[in-house]
C-alpha cells in the first residue's frame, strides 16, 4: 500500500520519474518518519525499529522486487523504459484501489 500510494502522489509530477531506487528512498521515508523528520532530539520518541533499523544502510531489494512484480501482475502500476532506466507508474486501476482505500 505504502509503494501504491507513493505512486499515486507523485503520479502528477511529471518530470520526477520513480525508479526502483527512488521507490526504496521514498518508502523509507514513509516507514520510519522520525528518521527523517525530527522536531527535537529526544531519542525516547522513537520505536525500537525505526531507531535501530538496518534498513538505512541495507534496504531488502528483494523484497521490493517481489513487491513491485506482484502490483505489477495485478495490473496496478507500470514499468515502463525511460532514459535507459526503468521507471515506475501508477495505472488507473491502481488510482482506483488506492481512492477506496481512502488512505490519508
Amino acid at each position: 500500500m505504502r509503494i501504491l500510494t507513493l505512486l499515486e502522489a507523485f503520479k502528477k509530477n511529471k518530470t520526477y520519474q520513480m525508479s526502483f531506487d527512488k521507490i526504496i528512498l521514498f518508502d523509507f521515508y514513509m516507514k520510519f518518519p522520525q528518521t527523517m523528520i525530527r522536531d527535537n532530539n529526544d531519542i525516547s520518541k522513537f520505536d525500537f525499529e525505526e531507531l535501530y533499523s538496518f534498513f538505512h544502510a541495507h534496504p531488502d531489494r528483494d523484497n521490493y522486487h517481489r513487491i513491485l512484480n506482484f502490483i505489477l501482475s495485478k495490473k496496478l502500476i507500470a514499468k515502463d523504459i525511460l532514459n535507459s532506466s526503468f521507471v515506475y507508474k501508477i495505472t488507473d486501476l491502481g488510482v482506483e484501489v488506492v481512492d477506496n482505500i481512502k488512505n490519508p
